[in-house]
């Protein structure tokens, strides 16, 4: 993947796909597992868990807002080896707090 939206030849919406140990970003309207584009992040001692709908959440090309925003599923649970956990919670403007 190239990280921008310019090799595309225009902006689209790119988004993240949650697994329980890795994530991945890829660009376009929803994941598809089949994208060489896709990039994979799956660091060690690290479990996902999240809120978003089909385990995905897809940002809005320009504005950055996620698509079909949902404010009762918008949270990704980040949780280590120890047990300790980080929630991720992203509003309706694409704005990211971490408790």
């Amino acid at each position: 993947m190239s990280g921008d939206s310019q090799s595309a030849g225009s902006a689209q919406p790119h988004g993240i796909y949650i697994e329980p140990n890795r994530y991945t970003i890829f660009k376009g309207s929803s994941y598809s597992g089949a994208d060489t584009d896709n990039f994979t992040v799956q660091p060690d001692s690290v479990t996902f868990a999240t809120s978003f709908s089909s385990s995905q959440v897809t940002f809005e090309k320009a504005s950055g807002e996620p698509s079909s925003f949902n404010p009762s599923a918008n949270t990704i649970t980040v949780t280590n080896s120890s047990g300790e956990s980080k929630v991720i919670t992203i509003n309706r403007y694409g704005v990211v707090t971490v408790n």
